[in-house]
């Protein structure tokens, strides 16, 4: 391979992650951060920077660039569904804030309302101890009983559809950016 071609391997390899990870990390501000709960200990905003972390390692671990001559290919991969529960079988090593997001950009079926820790006179709930959810039937049925808010609303991420198109995103300005600088590059010699 000749050190042009290498050059612009060098380019791409770099600048991908950085590129990629902050515009999905925008998509995530954009279509996720605004449906959350205030007072939802699992608010995805919580998970910012895991999530960020995730991304660029799984970008860069799945970076397939391939450049000859004859052509280029660049396959660039989330990495590992599993982890991140988009496939069948969710990795048993993933985070609670990992599945939180996966679940979210999945999708979620049903109404539920979200009970906090001071609706349960401070006893420790749900896997984060602080609240949990129940389905929204549930909830009208037993919250007089219970001294709870029989009106209080549902949670914000109820029913709500996912965002199957999350990881699509437009490479014009990426292949831009890479082409400007390579062209700097190449003058520069």
């Amino acid at each position: 391979m000749s050190r042009s071609l290498r050059l612009l391997e060098k380019l791409i390899r770099e600048e991908a992650p950085k590129f990629i990870t902050d515009r999905l990390m925008q998509k995530f501000e954009d279509e996720i951060v605004p449906f959350e709960d205030d007072n939802d200990p699992a608010k995805p905003s919580l998970c910012k920077d895991e999530f960020r972390t995730f991304l660029e390692e799984t970008i860069s671990e799945n970076l397939n660039v391939t450049i000859t001559t004859g052509g280029s290919e660049v396959k660039i991969g989330i990495g590992d569904a599993n982890k991140l529960g988009l496939s069948a079988e969710l990795n048993e090593n993933t985070t609670d804030c990992i599945k939180i997001i996966g679940t979210i950009l999945s999708g979620i079926v049903g109404s539920y309302v979200l009970v906090t820790i001071d609706m349960t006179e401070g006893d420790p709930e749900g896997r984060f101890g602080r609240a949990f959810l129940v389905a929204e039937k549930q909830y009208r049925l037993e919250a007089p009983s219970k001294g709870w808010d029989p009106n209080k609303p549902i949670w914000k991420f109820s029913n709500f559809p996912g965002v199957p198109d999350f990881f699509e995103i437009d490479l014009n300005p990426f292949i831009e950016s890479v082409t400007k600088k390579f062209g700097e590059a190449l003058t520069a010699r």
